[in-house]
């Protein structure tokens, strides 16, 4: 639900004092949006967020309103793969990109490890960002929770909403800043 205020003589520097006041719903989201104009967020009427989902919101999505933060939820499905699972071989398609939650994941190129993964990362968002099939080899090494997102229904999502392209995208390149940083040389050729 978003509802928009028009309130011409309104005194802005009341929004700390209402926000305080509404502070125990979590749901609700308040911004200036204007000279005369409050919005207010509040998430979808009957969608309770898990604590997994509010922690990934507050982690990886604290720029999303609650509102968007449930389309992106209800784009995907959470999963629970087992170890040993191989998720992407390096050459072929891939059908999903994969938020890794919790568990470890080994990454090949070429059949020679790189590395595992590390809390919070995606999987197979190279191929979704390329429209390539998949650069790595990626085989879960324990029990994993992911959240999933078939790559068709995210591409629809992203061309829906310019906020959660802004926000999936902005996540997406600092995850992948930070894994070509700690993967180092040995990707190119190097030591």
């Amino acid at each position: 639900v978003f509802v928009a205020l028009d309130f011409p003589d309104f005194n802005f520097r009341l929004l700390p004092v209402i926000h305080a006041a509404l502070a125990p719903l979590e749901e609700l989201t308040i911004a200036e949006a204007g000279k005369h104009l409050i919005r207010l967020d509040i998430a979808t009427p009957g969608r309770v967020f898990t604590e997994e989902e509010r922690s990934l919101h507050k982690m990886l999505f604290p720029q999303l309103s609650l509102v968007d933060f449930a389309q992106l939820l209800k784009a995907g499905r959470w999963v629970t793969i087992d170890p040993g699972t191989l998720v992407t071989e390096q050459g072929k398609p891939v059908r999903d990109v994969l938020l890794v939650c919790d568990g470890a994941a080994a990454i090949e190129i070429d059949g020679r490890p790189i590395r595992h993964t590390a809390g919070l990362e995606f999987l197979g968002e190279v191929s979704f960002l390329t429209h390539d099939v998949s650069s790595a080899t990626v085989r879960f090494a324990t029990p994993m929770r992911c959240l999933a997102w078939p790559h068709d229904a995210l591409r629809a999502l992203l061309r829906e909403s310019l906020a959660i392209r802004f926000a999936l995208r902005s996540v997406m390149s600092g995850d992948l800043a930070r894994k070509l940083k700690e993967s180092g040389p040995r990707t190119m050729g190097g030591p």
